[in-house]
């Protein structure tokens, strides 16, 4: 329940701020040096394992002067997803380990603003560079128009290592876009305003590389829109999203293909309403109502002879596969802030109920492709779950200097399975029931700032 439970909770990262990032992202002036650990997921028994870890340490200078604004930051990211099966004999690491070096700038005018981003990250032995500009035009000198473009070059490098059958590989690769933003903001007084915002996600062409590696080619649309409301003491905002597009992948080996990603259609939608409230003197109060719907659908195959022996090629030459998903979040959030002297406290609870759904098709060619053999198909039992997010965030000033934690625990409340027709027992051979531990699901940052 928690693999599917956890990577739909992080889909709400679209709308949830923190602690739907993961990692700490505070925004202290001027200077920040920030550690954070991830336990997401573990899942052990006598034929497998299954875990979702990671950490960063991240360090960050902000600095003013007129009307310009410079960010830098520093730092190590490391994610990692590690499945283990004895039956099969294949274990799989998903590795995402970049050092990465960043700065950020803004020109504020009274009739425009300009803003960009740059940066370097290096994955194992090879660097990636990622840029971003923004322009926007203000048609008011307060404000109360503004239109703006901007346009980014990403690319998110990622590891792939495996092992089969005592043969060993790895794949290299990187979620490779480029991103048009246009954005329209309209407030007519103080106390409201609307945005409007679409971005559409371009694939950019992979450079030819040795061993394994992977050309992709992700066509998305997202439109957001957003609106603030403030009457008194009482701030109403609410946010809305679409998206869709599809996904593509070609794997190589050595500049020959061995296997491919197909996903013809990936769409979802969300929104989240929050009132919030400051009416008591030195604290606030924030209610949040979500609900966010994602589906999609991909095909695809794998070949065998990057991996085997001629002789196991023979035998397991393609595995093909098909699967679908689509999962829904109603999700509701309570958070208090309070400051007391040189103390802030912010607990928050979060509350979801997920309707998730997964079915997974693999089979292979019979000998010269003509018939099927191995055919097996694997749909999600849990048709819904309850989960609750308990978060603590807190910093504590110390003449120049902010001392800042947070901690976040999930704790599962209920779950909900479908009926599956139950298979007939093989003559000969008791039923296994391999006991299973899991644990996880919580996360901590730690950090230190100075303003100076």
């Amino acid at each position: 329940m928690q693999k599917i439970s956890f990577l739909l909770l992080i889909m709400a990262g679209w709308l949830f701020p923190q602690p739907f990032s993961l990692f700490s992202k505070d925004n202290f002036h001027n200077a920040a040096f920030s550690y954070s650990k991830v336990d997401l997921y573990r899942e052990e028994s006598i034929k497998h394992s299954f875990s979702i870890d990671g950490y960063e340490l991240r360090g960050k200078y902000n600095y003013e002067w007129g009307k310009n604004v410079l960010n830098i930051s520093t730092g190590r990211m490391d994610l990692r997803l590690s499945s283990g099966n004895l039956t099969s004999g294949l274990d799989i690491n998903i590795n995402k380990i970049n050092d990465y070096f960043s700065f950020d700038f803004l020109r504020k005018e009274r009739f425009f603003d300009l803003s960009g981003s740059a940066e370097l990250i290096k994955n194992e032995e090879r660097f990636y560079f990622n840029y971003g500009l923004n322009f926007n035009l203000n048609f008011f000198s307060s404000k109360q128009l503004t239109v703006g473009f901007g346009i980014s070059n990403s690319e998110l490098p990622i590891t792939f290592h495996a092992n089969y059958l005592e043969e060993k590989f790895r794949i290299t690769g990187g979620f490779r876009n480029r991103s048009m933003q246009a954005k329209l903001n309209y407030a007519p007084d103080a106390n409201s305003g609307f945005k409007f915002e679409y971005m559409r996600f371009l694939p950019l062409e992979s450079d030819s590389r040795e061993g394994f590696y992977m050309k992709e080619s992700p066509k998305f649309e997202v439109w957001l829109s957003s609106f603030t409301s403030k009457q008194k003491e009482i701030l109403l905002k609410g946010d809305f999203f679409h998206f869709k597009g599809d996904y593509y992948a070609d794997f190589y080996n050595g500049g020959q293909t061995f296997g491919y990603f197909k996903a013809p259609e990936i769409k979802g939608a969300g929104v989240k309403l929050n009132i919030s409230s400051s009416l008591m003197k030195k604290s606030q109060t924030d209610l949040t109502l979500l609900y966010l719907f994602a589906k999609g659908n991909a095909v695809g195959n794998i070949q065998s002879w990057p991996f085997l022996s001629i002789v196991q090629s023979v035998i397991a030459n393609r595995l093909n596969y098909r699967f679908s998903f689509s999962g829904k979040i109603l999700g509701l959030k309570l958070m208090h802030l309070k400051n007391w002297k040189s103390f802030t406290f912010i607990p928050t609870i979060f509350y979801f109920d997920i309707q998730p759904n997964f079915s997974l098709q693999t089979w292979q060619p019979s000998y010269l492709a003509i018939g099927v053999k191995e055919f097996y198909s694997n749909e999600l039992r849990i048709s819904r779950a309850g989960v609750i997010l308990l978060s603590l965030k807190g910093n504590y000033r110390l003449a120049d200097f902010i001392f800042f934690a947070d901690f976040n625990q999930f704790i599962p409340l209920y779950e909900k399975s479908r009926e599956f027709p139950s298979k007939p027992p093989v003559t000969g051979e008791p039923e296994e029931k391999a006991a299973i531990t899991t644990g996880g699901g919580r996360w901590f940052s730690i950090g230190i700032s100075k303003n100076f």
